[in-house]
């Protein structure tokens, strides 16, 4: 087993499909239950020994600050609009080893402190538009990802947090350098290429993506009395 060091957590996106609420906020920063999203995940990390935290930061970067105080590194990605989330990926760089990577709009309860392979967290969902993953009932290796966003049925959903370890990392991090950013919708596009990925099957309650002003308010209720 490999111990988890190290968090990444990419933070630079515009967050289009929270709006109005990222006009004058950064997505990661919007309050759930009164805590930013990614102090709740920040808080979790620290509660599990991590305290080496990097955060890719882009679209108003400067409000990202007071994570300094906490002995967070900022690193900003200064073509956060140029292309997909994997510039912010690729500015990560030589972290991206013996870490855990993690969305920056995801509220992330629990992780694994330690891994034998690199992988993904798998959610269980009876409906949801979301990347579909397949993998052997033993041993949890990845098989199949459908990545599109059409409506499936009862299946496993890929999800962040994603972790990374050894080989698989150093060949994320190769495959991330040749890769054309605007050819690819996202740096899942990319992780999924690595082979011999496994699959770290997750509660959905653990998980929780606030991507849409439907998730925002889905986590305002989950999160209700929890934020202290």
């Amino acid at each position: 087993m490999t111990k988890i060091k190290r968090a990444v957590i990419l933070a630079a996106g515009r967050g289009t499909r929270l709006e109005p609420l990222t006009d004058t906020c950064a997505k990661p920063l919007v309050k759930v239950c009164g805590k930013p999203i990614i102090q709740w995940t920040i808080d979790m990390l620290h509660r599990n020994g991590i305290k080496e935290i990097y955060v890719i930061t882009g679209y108003l970067s400067e409000q990202f600050d007071y994570l300094k105080n906490q002995g967070i590194v900022l690193i900003r990605n200064d073509a956060w609009d140029k292309g997909s989330n994997l510039l912010s990926t690729r500015v990560a760089g030589k972290h991206l080893d013996d870490c855990v990577l993690i969305d920056g709009d995801t509220i992330v309860k629990r992780i694994n402190t330690s891994v034998d392979c690199s992988g993904y967290t798998a959610v269980w969902l009876s409906e949801g538009n979301e990347w579909k993953m397949s993998f052997d009932e033993k041993t949890k290796k990845v098989i199949k990802v459908i990545a599109d966003l059409s409506l499936k049925k009862d299946f496993y959903s890929l999800r962040c947090p994603s972790y990374w370890i050894g080989k698989q990392a150093k060949q994320y991090r190769e495959l991330l350098k040749v890769t054309d950013p605007l050819s690819v919708n996202y740096t899942d596009d990319v992780a999924i290429r690595v082979s011999g990925l496994r699959a770290f099957i997750e509660d959905r309650k653990n998980i929780i993506e606030v991507d849409n002003m439907n998730d925002y308010n889905q986590a305002q209720i989950e999160l209700a009395g929890e934020s202290k």
